[in-house]
């Protein structure tokens, strides 16, 4: 009767999980491990539940317990590779996820998560492989889409990157729309292409009103096309959503600067500064903009601090003579 009772345990277990009742679940798991305790599902629906309940270190433990039990299950192996991932366990969870790849070649989400994982190492044509993989698998997918356009943006194949964004975009039907159509707009506007993002930040707050990136992506490509009233008015309404945020914060500041409110300007990157001491440009435009407003020391102190946090490299050779040149030129 105990095989019996196990399974009974189990497939309650599964129901009740899949109705959201997680906790019940696990204790259905249990009741069938006490009856089976070498029962591989069960081992591995506790791990799941468990894992939900944000509990990764006891969902490791099951998830090895029914490797060692089944070693040949994929979607254990998946499953702890997404744990140790958690954990920060980048190897170890890359080493799962082939695991599961050699034992079951078609698991789409599999590949995709191999492609986070080598993303994350910097391994970025592994993972722009892995995502293919993906995409091979499950055409009609948007995730792998989406996460195939940021690898190539970060590798910097602008063009490659925005046609899996639209793929994602297209693919998309739900709001989760409005954040695949910001990854494509913020790759337009990278482009050059201000009036596509424009487009796609209002598809995304039609979706999504509240949406602050939204909002800081049509602020960003207004400013683009120089309309500054607008992109400032912009500005506003994602710090609205986002009061905390530097990176607005700092491009208000620019846009305020570029419009002549050299005390907004001022304003607004002495906030962003304040929010994250570490912003180096926010640094230097409040530096150029309280030189131009005739607060020399305020300019003087916010140049050597943009000097001392930006690194000695060949991209920021010519911003640094910059703040040197601007620096040497303030009254002493």
């Amino acid at each position: 009767m105990e095989p019996s009772n196990a399974v009974a345990h189990h497939n309650l277990a599964v129901a009740l999980y899949a109705t959201g009742d997680h906790a019940a679940a696990m204790v259905e798991y249990r009741e069938a491990l006490r009856f089976d305790p070498g029962f591989a599902e069960a081992h591995y629906g506790l791990g799941l539940a468990l894992a939900s309940q944000g509990d990764v270190d006891a969902a490791i433990v099951e998830y090895r317990t029914t490797l060692a039990h089944q070693p040949d299950h994929a979607m254990a192996r998946s499953s702890l590779g997404q744990a140790l991932e958690a954990k920060g366990d980048l190897d170890g969870a890359i080493r799962e996820y082939r695991e599961a790849i050699r034992l079951k070649p078609d698991l789409w989400m599999v590949h995709n998560n191999l492609g986070i994982a080598l993303k994350a190492k910097g391994h970025l044509d592994e993972a722009i492989a892995a995502y293919r993989e993906a995409i091979r698998l499950q055409m009609d997918n948007p995730v792998p889409h989406n996460n195939l356009g940021i690898a190539l943006q970060v590798k910097g194949d602008l063009e490659g990157a925005i046609i899996a964004y639209r793929a994602a975009f297209r693919l998309q039907s739900s709001p989760m729309a409005g954040q695949y159509g910001l990854n494509l707009g913020n790759a337009l506007l990278a482009k050059g292409d201000a009036d596509g993002a424009i487009a796609l930040s209002h598809t995304a707050l039609r979706l999504q009103p509240d949406n602050s990136e939204a909002y800081l992506l049509l602020a960003m490509a207004l400013q683009a096309k120089d309309n500054l009233p607008a992109a400032i008015a912009a500005y506003h309404e994602a710090l609205r959503l986002q009061p905390n945020d530097a990176i607005i914060h700092a491009n208000l500041g620019t846009a305020l600067q570029q419009s002549g409110d050299l005390d907004g300007a001022i304003g607004a990157y002495r906030q962003a500064i304040t929010l994250r001491a570490d912003l180096a440009m926010a640094q230097y435009n409040l530096g150029v903009s309280c030189q131009v407003a005739g607060k020399h020391q305020e300019a003087a102190q916010a140049f050597r601090e943009f000097l001392r946090l930006t690194p000695k490299s060949p991209e920021n050779r010519d911003k640094i003579e910059q703040a040197r040149t601007r620096l040497d030129k303030l009254p002493r």
